[in-house]
């Protein structure tokens, strides 16, 4: 059995003749129908042309890299995509694998009657499993998602666990990967055809919206963009912040071939109360907090390698929301030398109830080990999410841009 990942979480591919199988649980109920389609997709997100989109009624892309071999049916609740990622052009920066409801919101459907869509990425040449990413769907209002990506980063190529649903069917959805959809269909996009009307512009899914969303997942995409939770009377019962990167790629040779260290990337924050209390949460210098009593936030764990795929989380207790003001959550590279693209990192906050919101860790300056990466408010009982995305040498230099008036001194972990 392979690595199983967790939303949000990425890890290396070692094969490079894969079969993706994507499936279910349990059995469709009666009169549903699941498409599953590939998306070969440019660094802007948007496939080159409509050939670059692999489902039932186009089942090969252009340069055979992706091929539809097995479809789901009545009895057979797995499809399989060969995917050679050799042929795979340098233009190809990402291939996205999606499930849809067929006519789903004309039938009253959706992807929440199932209790788990799952992903396995298998060697195609020794049938051993690499990769598994088994998502709990059951109550979801989506008839569209994104399971998972395979994508290029830095010469290799990983799979990233996604789960970001949409509201609406095939058809939007293939419009925000830049296809375009011949309107007389009922929901599948038409094989390509040079008589074609220009490319309409792409329907941007409303997981891109800031405002309270029924998604599977939200990602914070700028700097200063925010998404507001509404105060609940009953608590917001557990709240998880999981930092997930990759160490691959981050360990290096010296000039006698000798490995060094990779990067330890480590998550903390900053928190204050309405009391006024301030603290410090993070595993320099073992400040890994509580979650009963002030400050009522934990970091559960450490990871220093950035191998386990459930990474490092920081809990709170959200039924204590009303006695905290301010959270701002950061990470830094405690060991190794700055190189924020080589960690691939990615934060995601779990509230219950409400979809995952995303902010990742890109474009980071290499000559700063600390990056702010975005601040949780107490507004009216609510929560409000902002992404700040700067980058610090330091939590003194990070405390003085935001002004909290710490005192601090050099620590460790061990």
């Amino acid at each position: 059995m392979g690595m199983t990942l967790t939303q949000g979480g990425n890890a290396p591919i070692q094969a490079t003749r894969l079969q993706v199988r994507i499936g279910w649980q349990p059995s469709l109920p009666p009169g549903m129908e699941l498409d599953v389609s590939a998306f070969l997709l440019a660094e802007s997100g948007k496939v080159s042309s409509d050939a670059d989109m692999v489902f039932y009624n186009q089942k090969q892309s252009p340069d055979g890299a992706v091929i539809l071999e097995t479809t789901a049916g009545p009895d057979n609740q797995t499809t399989v995509f060969a995917v050679d990622l050799a042929r795979l052009g340098q233009d190809i920066h990402k291939v996205a694998f999606t499930v849809t409801v067929d006519a789903g919101e004309q039938r009253g459907q959706s992807l929440g009657q199932l209790q788990q869509l799952q992903a396995r990425l298998v060697d195609a040449l020794t049938g051993a499993e690499q990769l598994e990413f088994a998502f709990p769907i059951q109550g979801a209002r989506e008839v569209a998602m994104t399971l998972i990506e395979i994508y290029r980063r830095q010469g290799q190529w990983k799979m990233r666990a996604v789960a970001q649903g949409y509201a609406g069917g095939l058809a939007p959805l293939a419009r925000s990967y830049g296809v375009d959809v011949d309107e007389s269909s009922a929901t599948p996009p038409v094989a390509p055809s040079p008589t074609r009307s220009p490319t309409p512009p792409p329907v941007a899914p409303p997981a891109q919206s800031p405002a309270k969303v029924n998604l599977s997942k939200v990602t914070l995409e700028k700097k200063g963009e925010s998404v507001s939770l509404e105060k609940k009377e009953t608590g917001y019962g557990q709240i998880r912040i999981n930092l997930n990167w990759s160490k691959a790629n981050t360990i290096s040779r010296g000039f006698f071939g000798r490995a060094t260290k990779g990067i330890d990337l480590d998550l903390g924050c900053f928190v204050e109360l309405t009391n006024g209390f301030k603290t410090v949460i993070q595993a320099l210098g073992n400040r890994f907090g509580t979650l009963e009593e002030e400050p009522f936030m934990q970091l559960s764990g450490d990871d220093r390698t950035g191998e386990n795929s459930d990474g490092e989380n920081l809990l709170i207790n959200g039924n204590k929301w009303s006695r905290i003001k301010r959270v701002l959550v950061y990470a830094f590279i405690y060991e190794g030398a700055p190189n924020w693209n080589a960690t691939d990192g990615v934060v995601t906050v779990h509230v219950q109830n409400e979809p995952p919101l995303e902010v990742r860790l890109t474009d980071g300056r290499n000559d700063r080990a600390m990056c702010a990466i975005a601040v949780l408010e107490n507004v009216q009982g609510g929560i409000k999410v902002t992404k700040l995305a700067e980058y610090f040498r330091g939590q003194s230099d990070m405390d003085r841009q935001y002004g909290w008036g710490f005192q601090w001194s050099a620590g460790s972990k061990d």
